[in-house]
């Protein structure tokens, strides 16, 4: 019999059997596992990002989705059709975005999560703004 995967950060039991089977019981979704990157230099950043130091993460390891941003897990195939208008159509499985890093621990200290917002775009700033710092150069 094969053994099922369980994530990989601490304090996490997703792909628990026994938690999988009571969410099952109580008709709910387990959470999706999404397998540790094979480039080097993303699985540092895995490993970087995971507390944990009794064990490195491999790319053998899995993750789940608990633990990345919204916007890092596509959970809908966009078709633009020929009249222009774009269909959405739910996924089976979620799909993890390339180049996307852990970043939510729920169950370790709040200082673990990193939630990084995005920025603000950049003012427009107005010519006599610009030119009063131009002559103070």
């Amino acid at each position: 019999m094969s053994r099922g995967r369980n994530c990989f950060v601490p304090g996490c039991t997703s792909g628990n059997p026994n938690k999988n089977k009571a969410n099952k019981e109580r008709g709910e979704r387990n959470p999706s596992l999404f397998k540790a990157p094979n480039d080097p230099s993303l699985l540092q950043q895995w490993q970087k990002a995971i507390p944990r130091s009794d064990k490195t993460l491999s790319s053998k390891d899995a993750v789940c989705e608990l633990h990345f941003l919204d916007e890092d897990i596509l959970t809908h195939y966009e078709i633009k059709l020929t009249d222009g208008t774009i269909s959405r159509i739910e996924r089976g499985r979620p799909l993890l975005k390339e180049g996307s890093i852990p970043r939510i621990f729920p169950n370790l200290p709040s200082y673990f999560s990193s939630n990084k917002r995005k920025r603000k775009p950049p003012c427009v700033r107005s010519e006599a703004t610009e030119k009063v710092s131009n002559s103070k150069i």
